[in-house]
């Protein structure tokens, strides 16, 4: 046996005295060489086989090749192939396209494939041809702007489709569905990067999930001055339109940011019920504070001694504009109060929520969850509305 610096060790007593070549690194990522049978088909992440055969079996990855724009040359991997190979960097943790890199020295994933995954490079370019400087042409010298949606994505959110349609046709969920309407600031240092409300250049991903089952249904990455209730009813219609066929009861929930601003129509029309968070509004909050302890229904008493209730607030908050057949929206409010003794928040007694809706009804849960597409969100809404 070797040492790696080349000199020579002494072989164990209990070990035949062949020697042992250690070597530079396998394509496998192991340190040694093994000359025993165990050569090339060993990989660290085996664990991605369902993930490959769930997304050939779904028939996902064939639409990919349906629905995506076909290549300009039949050499090299497929749609199909590079959507694939993208989701599997993703699931193993990968944090950029470089990663790529290290899934390219595997041979036992290559294996596993039947193809090895795209260089870094590659992906870069196949990425880039969902860009379309074209649509950008209308943008304002000020303002806000939200460009129209090329083919090639439009390829992608028929992928999306087929994914949930696989997904429903084999979980069959509740008929129940709850579209969670999600937009937040991701800071960025890309010198397109726009001034946000908050202060830093970012973006601004708003993300539409099917909140029982955590399906991405549809989502649109913005600019950072984009104010978040400008065309966010249009993200729910296209998420809507990504549920497969079928007698759904769908509501909207959104968070506050969508009551500010003007928007072509209110969340949770005439298909949709809406339900929003209310967040940061002092008038809601002094009207709520005063309520009458008899306002209060319980909801539910935990085992811990946590209270949960529920109240109609007598608040009507205001849309700038407002159709006359338009459902009028009601303020719920959600109080938590824990075990008596036990303070809360700002050493308060109890934890206040109120949700914007447009439904009528007592909520049938309270309790808060991170939001959709930022875990460090602070979301209230009706228990019905949680995933």
């Amino acid at each position: 046996m070797r040492h790696p610096a080349g000199e020579a060790l002494p072989a164990p007593i209990d070990s035949p005295s062949k020697e042992v070549r250690i070597g530079k690194s396998l394509p496998s990522g192991l340190d040694i060489d093994l000359r025993a049978g165990l050569t090339d088909a060993v990989t660290p992440h085996a664990g991605v086989a369902p993930l490959i055969d769930l997304a050939r079996r779904s028939g996902v990855a064939a639409a990919a090749e349906r629905h995506l724009p076909a290549k300009r040359s039949p050499k090299g991997l497929g749609q199909g192939q590079f959507v694939e190979s993208l989701v599997l960097l993703s699931a193993l943790g990968g944090d950029c396209l470089d990663d790529l890199a290290h899934l390219r020295r595997d041979r036992g994933l290559a294996a596993l494939l039947g193809y090895g995954p795209p260089a870094p490079a590659t992906a870069r370019q196949w990425l880039d041809h969902f860009h379309d400087p074209a649509a950008l042409a209308g943008r304002p010298v000020q303002g806000s702007f939200i460009p129209a949606e090329p083919a090639a994505l439009a390829g992608l959110a028929a992928v999306v489709r087929r994914t949930v349609a696989a997904y429903a046709a084999a979980a069959r969920p509740e008929r129940a569905v709850t579209l969670d309407v999600d937009a937040h600031l991701v800071e960025s240092a890309k010198a397109t990067a726009l001034p946000t409300y908050a202060g830093f250049r970012g973006v601004q991903p708003a993300l539409v999930s099917w909140a029982e089952t955590g399906l991405v249904l549809a989502d649109q990455l913005r600019d950072g001055n984009v104010p978040a209730s400008v065309g966010l009813a249009d993200l729910v219609d296209a998420a809507y339109e990504a549920l497969p066929a079928g007698d759904w009861s769908v509501s909207v929930r959104s968070g506050s940011g969508s009551l500010r601003g003007t928007s072509a129509r209110p969340l949770g029309g005439s298909r949709l019920a809406g339900r929003r968070e209310r967040r940061h509004d002092p008038a809601a909050a002094a009207e709520i504070e005063a309520l009458a302890p008899d306002a209060w229904s319980l909801f539910a008493l935990e085992a811990d001694g946590v209270v949960r209730g529920w109240a109609e607030v007598p608040f009507a908050p205001a849309r700038r504009s407002e159709r006359r057949d338009s459902e009028p929206y009601r303020d719920l409010a959600i109080r938590i109060s824990p075990a008596q003794g036990t303070l809360v928040g700002k050493g308060t007694a109890a934890r206040h929520f109120a949700v914007v809706m447009t439904t009528t009804g007592r909520p049938t849960a309270a309790r808060s969850s991170p939001g959709t597409g930022q875990g460090g969100h602070d979301r209230a809404g009706p228990p019905d509305a949680q995933g």
